[in-house]
């Protein structure tokens, strides 16, 4: 890529993939099975359509994301999608487990804010910085990426989820959920003074793949890459003009 960071210059609108994509295709077929089936989940009180729901929207998660990676089609636009699509799909699960099993409502209610509010916030700052997806947070912060977005961190957050929808114990998916919750309002919070900070070069990739300064394209700053002019490359190394902000 030159001169060029690669993620810097692979998110900018000329360089990126249509939005028709594999990726894409998937995130919008297993929202859209899950939503159904967990709407009749809730309508019916069904245990077992709420299963096939979660089970729907979790598969269809892990493999949205692993083809965005193996067919190279990582995007901001598809890392939105993704994050919007999650909370459209557990806003009709959690309404169908809270038919089921109405006594878990505390924790169900802190869940929601969490991942609904919390989380939604702070996951979309990766939007600040020229990066693809939050899953390269680790070039801004890595403690905050270990904590948050990070594969161990994932599967942390799957076992919470798991252990807030299938505890028998009011008291142990409330400690959970509010364990949760305070990560993610520290993580906000962290996010957000990382936002007031000056502009500062992104480090450099820890997996060393890369060595020494992170070089960013000209229309990559702190400011949101949506300012930057649509443009097409015709070479690898083609220099992006400058954004202007209107």
């Amino acid at each position: 890529m030159g001169e060029y960071d690669v993620e810097a210059v692979r998110m900018q609108p000329g360089l990126q993939p249509p939005i028709a994509s594999w990726p894409n295709a998937v995130t919008a077929l297993r929202t859209a099975a899950a939503m159904a089936i967990g709407t009749a989940a809730l309508a019916q009180r069904s245990v077992t359509l709420l299963v096939v729901a979660y089970g729907i929207y979790w598969i269809g998660d892990i493999l949205d994301g692993w083809l965005a990676r193996r067919l190279d089609q990582e995007t901001r636009l598809g890392a939105v999608f993704d994050l919007v699509a999650d909370r459209a799909s557990c806003a009709i699960l959690a309404g169908g487990l809270l038919t089921l099993r109405p006594e878990l409502w505390p924790a169900i209610a802190v869940f929601l804010l969490q991942f609904m509010v919390v989380d939604c916030l702070a996951s979309l700052s990766f939007l600040h910085w020229p990066l693809v997806s939050y899953n390269y947070f680790y070039r801004v912060d890595r403690r905050v990426w270990l904590l948050n977005w990070s594969p161990v961190a994932k599967v942390s957050n799957t076992i919470a989820v798991v252990i807030v929808v299938g505890a028998s114990w009011l008291e142990l998916a409330l400690a959970v959920a509010i364990a949760q919750l305070g990560l993610k309002v520290w993580t906000a919070a962290r996010v957000w003074q990382l936002m007031l900070q000056p502009a500062q070069r992104l480090a450099s990739d820890p997996t060393g793949s890369r060595s020494g300064t992170v070089r960013r394209s000209r229309t990559c700053s702190v400011l949101p890459v949506a300012i930057a002019p649509t443009y097409t490359a015709t070479a690898p190394t083609a220099k992006p003009p400058k954004a202007s902000i209107r």
